[in-house]
């Protein structure tokens, strides 16, 4: 669609959806205030993840749709100790513009862990090559995950 200068003249560009022009301006304005984009926000769910009986973070979102894992943490300034991003599928990840350093494990399909980057500083980048999900979370909450082990997901109610 084109806007429509006259009955036989077009616009050169095409006409901005009034719904797009909306979602800018939320996004915008959210960015002043808590973010749109904090992890609890874009992701669904959350659970707990355990190796053995151990937890490992206690609270840990699940990115599953597309948007989640798009967004990741990117919009999280304050992750706790204890929090985390479940990934899935995923195989590298990055920092690029964010505030903080994370930590990362690599698992797959299984929940077998691969392969983990403790601490992964500010704008870098890891991934490892049949990897299915990425475990994220604060810089220092995985040094006790060894490469082998197992962690699963267990409904946090």
């Amino acid at each position: 669609m084109y806007q429509r200068v006259s009955d036989t003249h077009f616009a050169a560009r095409p006409a901005t959806p009034a719904r797009l022009v909306r979602r800018v301006a939320t996004i915008a304005g959210s960015i002043r205030g808590v973010s749109r984009f904090r992890v609890d926000h874009t992701c669904s769910r959350c659970v707990s993840v355990m190796r053995g009986d151990d937890v490992v973070l206690a609270r840990c979102h699940v990115a599953d749709g597309w948007f989640s894992r798009l967004v990741g943490l990117l919009g999280t300034a304050d992750l706790a100790t204890d929090e985390g991003l479940w990934i899935a599928p995923c195989a590298s990840v990055h920092t690029w513009g964010m505030r903080i350093a994370i930590a990362c494990a690599f698992l797959d399909a299984q929940g077998r862990v691969l392969r983990v980057v403790d601490p992964l500083p500010r704008w870098r980048a890891a991934s490892f090559r049949g990897a299915a999900v990425v475990l994220e979370a604060h810089a220092g909450a995985l040094r006790t995950v060894r490469v082998g082990e197992v962690l699963r997901q267990v409904s946090a109610d």
